[in-house]
This record gives C-alpha cells, sequence and structure tokens, in this order.
C-alpha cells in the first residue's frame, strides 16, 4: 500500500512548509488527484488518518479534488478527455494521445489553518 507512504510524504511536506509558523494549526489539506496516478483516494484517505496522528496535522481533513485526463491529439489536434478504458486514445479519431496534460497529478493545492491562540478563544471556560 503505497499510499501510507504517500500520506507521510504529504504531512512531512506541510510540516516543513510551516516550520517556521509553531502558532499555526492545520484544520485540511486540499488535494488534486489525477484519474491516472495510480492512487486509490479512499486508501490515502484511511492512510492519512493514521499518518496524522501526533503530528501538527492531527484532526485535519485531507480533501481530494479529482482531476480527470486530459491530453492533446496530434493526429487531429483537438485537447481531449480521454475515457476508460481506453486512456490513451483519442475519443474524436482514435489515434494514441502520446501527450498527457492531466491525470496524473499529485499536488498540495493549498492548506487551511487557524491559529492556535483562536481556538484557545473559542472554547468555553470549565465549570
Amino acid at each position: 500500500m503505497h499510499e501510507l507512504s504517500i500520506a507521510h510524504s504529504l504531512i512531512e511536506t506541510v510540516e516543513e512548509a510551516l516550520a517556521s509558523q509553531p502558532d499555526l494549526r492545520v484544520t485540511a489539506v486540499n488535494l488534486q488527484l489525477g484519474v491516472l496516478s495510480g492512487v486509490e483516494a479512499d486508501s490515502l484517505l484511511f492512510c492519512f488518518d493514521i499518518a496524522t496522528a501526533d503530528t501538527r496535522l492531527a484532526g485535519a481533513k485531507l480533501q481530494i479534488e479529482s482531476v480527470a485526463a486530459r491530453a492533446f491529439c496530434a493526429a487531429c489536434g483537438h485537447d481531449v478527455s480521454p475515457v476508460a478504458p481506453h486512456w490513451y486514445r483519442c475519443p474524436e479519431c482514435g489515434a494514441v494521445c502520446a501527450q498527457l496534460s492531466a491525470g496524473r497529478d499529485l499536488q498540495i493545492a493549498s492548506v487551511e489553518v487557524v491559529e492556535n491562540n483562536e481556538e484557545r478563544a473559542n472554547e468555553a471556560p470549565s465549570a
């Protein structure tokens, strides 16, 4: 299950990016995931929840945006959206599309954060 190593890499990337801002807590990581990336979204969600325990991303949500396959067909000159099971075939003319422009994506689009002291201010006092 390579999704666990991908989850660890996502966490490491976010932690490195926020290393100089220790007062921020991550609430969500927004990920663009291509349909041809070879990554199973459900497995990645499961692994992310496990891998974030005891990190500054604990409790953060992984929100996945699916990115459709896009390709340029040199034979007919169209930018097309190939479909399964013929990912490398142009749906317009049937030629092989050797230039995928999208669909293999695995990219952090954004990270949502809150200041730790904001959360404490919103908590009700104990009685």
